[in-house]
């Protein structure tokens, strides 16, 4: 065989180097986009739920195009979750049973430039009483000196409603419970520090209740009494 014929069986230059695997954030990309070509919200995929988008909804592929998205809905509330609070979608949270949109997981983390679906809700848009202050959904959860978020009141350790949680940790609004309007915390140890006294009082009475319920329940019981 000559050189010129062995050039001809020479693959090597032929060969094709694999493509790198797509990313986790370029999967989930592409899912989104396929769902929204079908007319679905980003959520639909994993909460296995038709989702419907809004008819105004902004394309999911233009970040600056017009359009109705999520981060303008008062439905998107930081939710806390272990050590942080996560972006999520509130629909189904209230007193009306429908199945929750907030999962453990990040696949349910809100983004701000998603298209929004049929359950928007402006926060310029009155969904409860005229004297309740308007949530708010400006709170930018990575700004360093964002504030902390407060589940809990602490005053009397009740928690708040989830839709109300930004506006009461902004010092915007008092806690339904109490009335009372909180200092604005950036550190999350002063704001435990500050709850903890509301919290002490509960487990107090929680104790004494608990403590008064099995005295009553092994009292002695009188000669003769039926059983």
């Amino acid at each position: 065989m000559t050189e010129d014929s062995a050039s001809l069986f020479d693959t090597e230059s032929l060969r094709v180097a694999p493509a790198d695997p797509p990313t986790p954030a370029e999967r989930a990309a592409a899912r989104h986009a396929a769902l929204a070509a079908r007319g679905l919200h980003p959520l639909a995929g994993p909460l296995r739920t038709p989702i419907r988008l809004h008819p105004r909804a902004a394309p999911l592929a233009d970040r600056t195009a017009p359009g109705l998205r999520c981060g303008g809905c008062v439905h998107r509330q930081p939710v806390h979750g272990g050590s942080r609070y996560y972006p999520k979608c509130t629909v189904g949270d209230g007193p009306v049973h429908r199945r929750s949109r907030v999962t453990h997981g990040d696949a349910t983390d809100v983004r701000r430039y998603w298209p929004a679906c049929t359950e928007y809700r402006s926060d310029k848009t009155p969904t409860h009483p005229p004297d309740a202050p308007v949530p708010r959904t400006d709170v930018d959860l990575d700004e360093p000196d964002a504030p902390v978020m407060q589940p809990r009141c602490i005053a009397c350790g009740a928690g708040h409603p989830p839709v109300a949680v930004a506006d009461i940790s902004a010092g915007r609004a008092g806690c339904a419970e109490c009335g009372h309007v909180p200092a604005v915390y950036t550190d999350l140890d002063a704001y435990r520090a500050a709850l903890r006294p509301a919290l002490e009082d509960i487990w107090e009475r929680a104790a004494a209740l608990t403590a008064a319920s099995v005295r009553h329940h092994h009292r002695p019981r009188p000669r003769g009494e039926n059983r």
